[in-house]
């Protein structure tokens, strides 16, 4: 069986693809970061997109590679699983945009970015079941962690913006992962 065909192959691919969201949304969290702590620096706007894009390019050159396996799925297991992760992602901003408006109106502004990463980190968990990836709920936990921490740790509180920074490092970190076990498992077929 060639590699990039079977469950395995699948769950690769499908983890690339979780890669790609993870690169783009970790520059998203960086850029917030440079924002609230530099005003927005374009020299930094600059090296974000640069690593960012260098994360995305690595992610979509290794997909290819296994993008075949996912036209073997069954259709309709396929549907039922992408209806799911429709579901829990709705709900997510659904939580965020009541979480916000609701800490903004009681005064606790402040609290807004560790909420949200928090509500974030909680949708990792049905997904991990969903995509039957552990992957998840190891990036779940340590998202979670950060969000119960960084507001007792970091020197401006629950609005320091390096809680940006380090969101983006978390999910940059977990886009590498996922690109570096496709690696990993290609030198194991090969040998």
């Amino acid at each position: 069986m060639p590699f990039n065909s079977g469950p395995v192959a699948t769950a690769f691919a499908n983890r690339l693809k979780g890669a790609m969201v993870y690169a783009v949304f970790g520059s998203f969290w960086m850029v917030l970061w440079n924002q609230r702590a530099f005003a927005g620096n374009n020299m930094i706007n600059a090296v974000v997109a640069a690593a960012g894009l260098l994360i995305l390019m690595l992610a979509m050159n290794r997909y290819r590679s296994f993008k075949p396996a996912l036209e073997e799925e069954n259709a309709a297991q396929k549907q039922s699983r992408m209806r799911r992760f429709y579901i829990v992602n709705a709900v997510q901003w659904g939580a965020l945009l009541v979480i916000i408006n609701v800490l903004n109106n009681i005064g606790l502004a402040a609290w807004v970015t560790p909420a949200a990463i928090m509500v974030i980190g909680l949708h990792f968990f049905p997904l991990a079941t969903i995509f039957q990836n552990p992957g998840h709920t190891l990036m779940g936990t340590v998202i979670c962690l950060f969000a119960c921490v960084f507001p007792f740790v970091l020197s401006g509180g629950p609005a320091d913006p390096y809680a940006c920074a380090g969101m983006a490092l978390i999910l940059w970190t977990g886009a590498i992962r996922n690109i570096s076990k496709t690696f990993h498992a290609a030198q194991t077929v090969s040998q």
